[in-house]
């Protein structure tokens, strides 16, 4: 069992307790006691401990122990299962966290960043039944792979807020705080057009080109399809055939025939991440040339010069995005409509 799946259990049966009401005098078990009850190491309770005092559930001093922060519990719940770790999702996470305590509500959350790593399942799937089945119905949900998700059944009843885009097709009433990748393709395209280049190239991050539409009402909402609308858009309305401009990242064989072909070699390269953007000049560095332009998504560090290249990038402001995440949650469901983040060139 991993270090984390352990911390779960704690936590687990912790909030479980607050629940049922188990420790009405507020005073929880010494860390040792729990240790032992649970048949997990001491670092893992502690681990707990540091989560819950993060959250403002619990509050430590010495001699007195660990208790619970009754003023907080009192406070009512906002559920979130969102991607609260990495470049840009962790800034969505620190501005949601100050503004929902500033609005004398309490956030617990569950991070599923990195859902796709088996390791990583059990201790999401024990975060998420925890908040599956609690009373409240203030919820937020990362559109990112929802569908994958345990319990999402259960979530999708309390007509959660969710956030990014969604991945699959949406359920019937559902809103949420949706970056506007859309807006994104037209900057990309625009950007690379008005500094002069005559053959600009879009890398599509997951194939996701026309021919790929094998669901169409998957391919319609997904984040990959609403930027190379926006590039292609931009592209028609500078008079050039669209589809000669965007490649299949996956394609790598391709890339390299590209870049290695003088005929073919792009004068200005875009991607909505900038690791793909790092990932494209490298092949065009190995091929022995460079496009003059180059654009990212995100203002991550690989476009500060991560990886020996710096290039401008796309911005999405993170604290724009808590806000309308916390207004939403806040608004009665009938009265919600998706809230568009529109996102700007920096650099």
């Amino acid at each position: 069992m991993e270090r984390g799946e352990k911390t779960e259990i704690v936590l687990e049966y912790i909030r479980n307790g607050i629940k049922s009401g188990k420790w009405d005098n507020s005073l929880l078990p010494k860390e040792l006691e729990l240790a032992e009850m649970l048949s997990v190491s001491r670092w893992s309770v502690r681990n707990a401990f540091a989560h819950l005092l993060a959250e403002g559930i619990i509050e430590r001093k010495k001699r007195l122990g660990t208790k619970l922060n009754m003023e907080n519990l009192r406070h009512t719940l906002i559920g979130a299962v969102l991607r609260s770790s990495g470049h840009f999702y962790e800034d969505v996470y620190r501005h949601l966290q100050q503004k929902v305590t500033a609005a004398g509500f309490r956030l617990q959350s569950v991070d599923v960043y990195g859902f796709d790593k088996p390791k990583m399942r059990k201790h999401i799937r024990r975060g998420i039944s925890s908040l599956a089945y609690l009373n409240e119905d203030k919820m937020i949900l990362d559109g990112y792979i929802f569908r994958a998700y345990p319990y999402v059944d259960e979530l999708l009843k309390k007509s959660p807020v969710f956030f990014d885009f969604f991945d699959a097709a949406r359920p019937a009433g559902a809103t949420g705080v949706l970056i506007d990748y859309y807006e994104i393709g037209r900057i990309g395209g625009k950007y690379l057009l008005d500094c002069g280049c005559k053959h600009p190239m879009l890398l599509n991050i997951s194939g996701a080109t026309p021919k790929n539409r094998h669901i169409p009402e998957v391919y319609a909402c997904h984040k990959d399809k609403r930027v190379f609308d926006g590039y292609y858009d931009v592209l028609k309305e500078y008079g050039l055939d669209p589809m000669l401009y965007i490649y299949d990242s996956s394609d790598t064989k391709n890339l390299y025939e590209i870049f290695s072909d003088r005929r073919s070699q792009p004068d200005g390269v875009f991607s909505a991440l900038d690791i793909n953007t790092m990932h494209i000049l490298k092949i065009a560095r190995e091929c022995g040339y460079m496009p003059k332009y180059s654009l990212g998504c995100f203002d991550t560090p690989w476009s500060k010069g991560l990886g020996d290249f710096e290039f401008p990038s796309i911005t999405v402001p993170a604290e724009e995005c808590a806000s309308a995440l916390l207004e939403q949650v806040l608004t009665p469901k009938e009265l919600r409509k998706d809230i568009y983040i529109k996102p700007y060139l920096k650099g």
